[in-house]
């Protein structure tokens, strides 16, 4: 489906405050041209129930009488405050000060010039207001699928780890009561495939929470080197042996959510350092350029194929692992990538690219 079909609004319905019977006609012969399901002619209180019942798209509000032009900025900003609010037209016969027109825009109340104004151009203001409302509904209807996305995954790492927590427990007790090899070998299936699911279901908790912050966090100027190195002290305790050696060049600052960002690279340096086996872990940050800056963290020899879902997978952006979804949610949100590569003889290679930002 292209651009032009996915803004395409659904039937309009307009409210219109009017006691002008040309102004009435013109704006229903407006309406008409836009599509619209329905004209309702309302006052005050019909207008608010059917904002408060979401029924309308836009109310398109006129200063005639009874309603001169003080009371009809009055009326177009008490409809805003109703919970929920749909776009305000007001369409002024009078003509309105500059002061009130900047503070009508400011509130999100649009004016128009009844002197100036024609239907077509009345039409193309009301398919305006359709696109902006349609555009604001489908992303709450986003965000709440998000939000019981997130519910949900949560929900299900916290049920699952409770019976795989005994399935293994079960398979040490089996182990400890057999000592024939069919039964260990069958045990130690059970054991890793149990601590394989473990993995997947922290994975998908961090995804779920990671995902959240990202899309929540402030945005300020950050040094991406400093960032590092707290991130690396922050992990350094669970594999103290695991020798670290880091190159920074060029400016390292970035325009980001600096906690948020932080806890992506730590989630990266902990799964470098968790597969470094003694060798020697490689990180280079470089700011040499004027839009962006790369993190990357290198290992010498390539990660095991049965050990890589916790990488995440090797190999692009578009399909990481679970390993990889809660550090891509972060970077995604800063507007960045991040790829993992792992092949023998060429090693491992873990990298995040982010735009720089700074004074965005």
């Amino acid at each position: 489906m292209d651009e032009t079909q996915t803004l395409t609004p659904a039937p309009l319905r307009i409210v219109a405050i009017a006691r002008d019977p040309v102004l009435e006609a013109m704006i229903v012969s407006a309406a008409h041209l836009a599509s619209a399901s329905d004209v309702i002619r309302a006052d005050e209180a019909v207008a608010r129930r059917e904002i408060e019942a979401a029924t309308a798209d836009v109310v398109v509000l006129v200063d005639a009488p009874p309603c001169p032009t003080g009371d009809a900025i009055a009326l177009a900003e008490r409809l805003l405050q109703v919970e929920a609010p749909v776009p305000v037209l007001l369409i002024a016969r009078s003509e309105l000060a500059s002061a009130d027109r900047l503070r009508l825009a400011s509130r999100g109340i649009d004016t128009l010039d009844a002197a100036a104004l024609d239907v077509d151009a009345l039409a193309r203001r009301l398919m305006l207001h359709a696109g902006v409302r349609a555009r604001e509904k489908r992303a709450r209807r986003a965000q709440a699928l998000l939000r019981t996305q997130e519910a949900l995954i949560r929900g299900l790492a916290h049920d699952l780890r409770t019976p795989l927590m005994a399935i293994n427990l079960s398979a040490e007790v089996a182990s400890v009561r057999s000592a024939d090899d069919a039964v260990q070998q069958a045990m130690r299936r059970i054991r890793s495939s149990t601590q394989r699911m473990a993995r997947s279901l922290d994975h998908l908790s961090n995804v779920a929470r990671v995902d959240a912050d990202a899309r929540r966090g402030p945005r300020e100027v950050a040094d991406l080197g400093r960032l590092a190195q707290a991130a690396l002290e922050s992990v350094r305790g669970v594999n103290p042996a695991v020798d670290v050696d880091v190159v920074e060049h060029g400016d390292l600052r970035l325009h980001a959510d600096a906690a948020a960002l932080q806890r992506a690279l730590a989630h990266l340096l902990s799964t470098a350092l968790a597969h470094a086996h003694g060798d020697r872990v490689g990180v280079r940050i470089d700011g040499s350029a004027a839009d962006r800056v790369w993190f990357e963290v290198t290992l010498p020899r390539a990660i095991p194929s049965d050990e890589q879902d916790r990488l995440g997978g090797a190999g692009s952006r578009d399909r990481p692992g679970l390993g990889l979804q809660a550090i891509d949610a972060i970077v995604q949100a800063h507007a960045g990538s991040v790829v993992g590569r792992s092949k023998a003889p060429d090693g491992t290679v873990l990298e995040l690219l982010l735009p720089r930002g700074v004074g965005d």
